[in-house]
């Protein structure tokens, strides 16, 4: 079930958010949506990268980082994104149609130690995400978050120790 709408997180994921982000947690998100709202309203500090100027505005915080080239302005991300400290990183975004696996060739933009959710690890590009890092970051466990749907699920790296 979609309670967040049919492009958003499953009700599973968000679970697993709350269960492993305390109230206060810091966010970092690529791509926003009804979970963002979600999560701010569980006391959640939440920086989503959003490609959609329209859409960014409604979220406090969020960086406005047009597509270029099928993934975000990386100038925009080069300048923000260093300086933030959070606790989870969630790779849902940009959107179907544009190049998700272009988060592989910018690791050196995030702080890979913190737990990471890769949302839509049903489809090619996420699967390729998680195995990817999963390669990358070796001894952290990392789990499956199934849902009842078939072409919806996630994968969580657990933060190093």
């Amino acid at each position: 079930m979609h309670p967040f709408g049919e492009y958003s997180l499953t009700l599973k994921a968000f679970a697993w958010i709350l269960r492993h982000c305390p109230p206060g947690s810091h966010v970092l998100e690529l791509g926003a949506g009804a979970a963002t709202r979600a999560m701010a309203a569980c006391d959640l500090k939440v920086t989503s990268v959003e490609h959609d100027a329209n859409w960014a505005s409604k979220f406090p915080g969020a960086i406005h980082a047009p597509i270029v080239d099928r993934w975000y302005d990386i100038s925009i991300l080069e300048a923000t994104l260093p300086k933030l400290q959070y606790s989870l990183l969630i790779i849902d975004g940009p959107p179907r149609g544009q190049d998700r696996t272009q988060v592989l060739r910018h690791l050196d933009l995030f702080d890979l130690s913190v737990a990471i959710l890769i949302d839509d690890t049903h489809r090619d590009d996420g699967d390729t995400i998680a195995k990817a890092l999963i390669g990358r970051l070796p001894g952290r466990k990392a789990v499956q978050i199934k849902t009842w749907h078939p072409r919806h699920h996630a994968a969580a790296i657990m933060p190093a120790v």
